[in-house]
């Protein structure tokens, strides 16, 4: 532990949910080291999107406030929110309704040389970003062309999906974008 402007900086939580230091903080399966986690994303440049706990989601964050994601080429690819966001390999981790099958979302941007712009589940908007950290988008040509931040950012098809205060509306983005032959440098909701 560290001690700075006379406080104790505390390292690790327990599986109880106590912070501390010592061997049941830190040491137990259910601990997490958040100096590790700390480390491990510095190491990188920010650049890590995951946990060597195997956490993932929006409930267990990187240092910078993004969620956690598992790690496309490892065993465990799949963030499923049983346990409170757990990375895994089985048809519950990968298949369930709001998991996240991260081995298919990085082969589809890797495949197009990061041209999608949009992820398979459907998810879009900055807690549902894509490999290169840029937030989801909704496929534009698709049936739900509408990023809506209900349910956490999904697209949708409703006057809910595409008028809302916030929501954003691919299909009228890119329509305007291939009209001006790639040359329309702003949109039309202003951002």
């Amino acid at each position: 532990s560290v001690t700075l402007m006379g406080r104790t900086r505390v390292d690790c939580c327990s599986r109880r949910g106590e912070c501390g230091n010592t061997a049941e903080h830190c040491s137990c399966s259910d601990c997490v080291d958040y100096s590790v986690i700390y480390r491990d994303w510095r190491e990188s440049g920010g650049k890590i999107k995951w946990r060597y706990d195997g956490r993932c989601g929006r409930w267990n964050p990187l240092p910078d406030n993004s969620p956690a994601e598992c790690d496309p080429d490892g065993e465990n690819p799949c963030c499923s929110y049983r346990w409170g966001g757990m990375c895994g390999n089985t048809a519950e981790d990968c298949s369930c309704n709001g998991c996240v099958d991260y081995s298919v979302i990085y082969r589809d941007w890797r495949e197009s040389g990061g041209k999608i712009k949009w992820r398979y589940d459907g998810r879009c908007g900055r807690w549902n970003p894509l490999p290169d950290n840029s937030p989801g988008e909704c496929d534009p040509d698709g049936e739900n062309p509408c990023c809506s931040y209900r349910w956490g950012g999904m697209c949708g098809n409703t006057a809910e999906d595409c008028s809302c205060n916030g929501c954003v509306d691919y299909s009228v983005i890119y329509r305007d974008w291939r009209e001006s032959g790639g040359k329309r440098k702003w949109r039309y909701d202003g951002r």
